[in-house]
């Protein structure tokens, strides 16, 4: 293994537009889609061909496991895929190593009075604090500023500007975080008022769905019959955040 880095290969498409539509199919945020799906196939990948992986093993080791978000992730891959092996592989190594780091741990065993800046350094010192970040945060750090250029890029330029528009539209627009960081890369003033044309007739569907939801909660309300209202409240929740609730 040369340079020590992992031979674990994340693959994704080749073609962002290939990604871009089919993102743009689910409703929701194109770039939190984007970025779900290549969670999932790398999660998957790490499940069938990456857990005996030495490099990768120690990778997750450093980090202690993988941040909340993306455990989930992993938990959902391997129910779907029947691949709740390869998690039992990954966390016997992983508790083992913790379990070894708490019957070695010696922060307990500080006097109560220490002081606030002493138990700050030896919290930082703790065997059970991660040494690295979590593989799926760093995979998703290098594609998410790729996708996002791409998007912005395929929004203004020419040639791409009226399919690209004709799918962005249709997916309803973007998470607010991402939202904030396409005007951002955006700059063009053309290109940030159509940004920001989509965001508001997005938010403004979404408030109108909302406030129908809440008033349906009255009951005086005789029709109790669910329109786009139903999921509102999961869908404001994810367009505020920027995480899909799965």
């Amino acid at each position: 293994m040369r340079g020590g880095k992992s031979r674990l290969k994340f693959q994704s498409e080749p073609f962002f537009m290939v990604r871009f539509c089919e993102a743009c199919e689910q409703g929701v945020c194109p770039l939190c889609s984007m970025r779900d799906r290549l969670a999932w196939q790398r999660f998957d990948t790490l499940l069938w061909e990456g857990v005996t992986d030495p490099v990768v093993r120690n990778q997750i080791i450093a980090a202690r496991g993988f941040c909340g978000r993306h455990a989930r992730v992993l938990l959902r891959v391997a129910e779907k895929q029947a691949a709740a092996g390869g998690v039992a592989m990954i966390y016997e190594h992983l508790v083992r190593v913790l379990l070894e780091a708490v019957e070695n741990h010696n922060a307990v065993l500080l006097p109560v009075k220490k002081s606030a800046k002493v138990l700050r350094r030896v919290a930082g010192m703790s065997p059970l604090t991660p040494n690295d970040q979590c593989i799926g945060c760093v995979a998703e750090k290098e594609a998410g500023p790729r996708d996002l250029t791409s998007l912005v890029r395929h929004l203004a330029e020419e040639a791409t500007r009226e399919e690209s528009r004709q799918l962005f539209e249709k997916s309803g627009g973007l998470c607010l975080p991402h939202f904030e960081e396409a005007v951002r890369v955006a700059r063009e003033t053309q290109l940030i008022e159509y940004l920001r044309h989509v965001q508001v007739n997005q938010m403004t569907a979404l408030h109108s769905d909302l406030a129908e939801f809440v008033r349906k909660l009255d009951y005086q309300v005789q029709d109790k019959s669910w329109g786009s209202e139903r999921d509102s409240w999961r869908r404001a929740v994810e367009v505020c955040t920027g995480y899909r609730l799965e």
